[in-house]
């Protein structure tokens, strides 16, 4: 009887302690679920905080940019427009021979062409934004590129029309006005020189470049002999507002030259050193049929 008894015991306290260890597996299964749904959570939250800290450094960014670009603006429009009104003032108010009043009316034709292609680039960005920059793409030859880039920029700066055959899809007149944008920028930013070239083979690696063509059926170069960009500079070249800090303008050509060629599915990159600059678009082999590209 009391072998009986113990025996009950036993059986009992192992019973108990087996329901235990369930009790207590399950409790460990719902804390270890626990850590695992924290540990998701905690993960979230970092990834939340980078993407907000992220988006703050965005926002700072963009709005130093912003301030920056109202100064220089500011700077860059009045200082034209301050020499053509002085100039205006000159000219009504005090008696001047005929070479200084022709001296004083150069000045301000040329300030007052610098004010109107400032008002011009910052119109063409609002626009182009707003709206989205049409560009028709279709097929062309190369011949018929390089006589569309002779009748915007001109016969004395092409090379020799090539002799490829190859054909692209472009839009020729977008294509001419973004090579003449390339062109009249490395002038005004000091170029000695500038020569335009059309051939089939895409020159050495770039330094910096947007858009990608993955096989490109065409190639125009804008070579520039000039001092160079500085190479801080560089990387931002084609940024909105950017600007080498001892040039003059708007910072806004060569980003509105990025626009064009991603209208057209082009890509446009940059290599320069202390010996000049060159710029080059490279363009996408011919397609079956014409299409319209609407960039956002």
């Amino acid at each position: 009887c009391i072998r009986d008894r113990i025996a009950t015991a036993l059986e009992i306290g192992r019973t108990r302690a087996a329901s235990r260890m369930q009790v207590m597996e399950r409790e460990s299964q719902l804390l270890r679920e626990h850590s695992t749904e924290l540990e998701a959570r905690n993960t979230d939250l970092r990834l939340a905080r980078t993407a907000a800290e992220d988006a703050l450094a965005l926002a700072e960014e963009k709005n130093r940019i912003r301030s920056e670009f109202v100064l220089m603006i500011n700077h860059e429009l009045r200082t034209p427009l301050t020499s053509v009104l002085t100039g205006a003032h000159l000219l009504a108010e005090i008696e001047l021979s005929e070479e200084e009043e022709a001296r004083i009316l150069q000045d301000m034709l040329r300030d007052g062409s610098r004010l109107e292609e400032m008002i011009s680039q910052i119109l063409a960005v609002a626009r182009i934004e707003n709206r989205g920059l049409t560009a028709t793409v279709q097929d062309v030859d190369a011949t018929t590129v390089w006589h569309e880039l002779v009748e915007v920029i001109g016969h004395d700066r092409l090379g020799d029309s090539p002799t490829s055959d190859t054909v692209v899809a472009t839009d020729p007149s977008t294509l001419a006005m973004l090579v003449a944008s390339l062109t009249d920028n490395a002038l005004q930013h000091g170029a000695s020189s500038v020569r335009v070239a059309v051939d089939s083979d895409p020159l050495a690696e770039p330094s910096v470049a947007v858009g990608l063509v993955d096989d490109p059926g065409l190639s125009i170069s804008v070579i520039a002999a000039g001092p160079g960009i500085d190479p801080e500079f560089l990387p931002r070249v084609f940024e909105k507002f950017e600007k080498d800090s001892f040039s003059s303008g708007t910072g806004l050509g060569l980003y509105v030259v990025r626009l064009m060629a991603e209208a057209i599915g082009a890509s446009v990159s940059v290599s320069s050193s202390g010996s000049g600059t060159t710029f080059q678009v490279c363009l996408p082999r011919g397609v079956t049929a014409p299409i319209e590209r609407l960039p956002a």
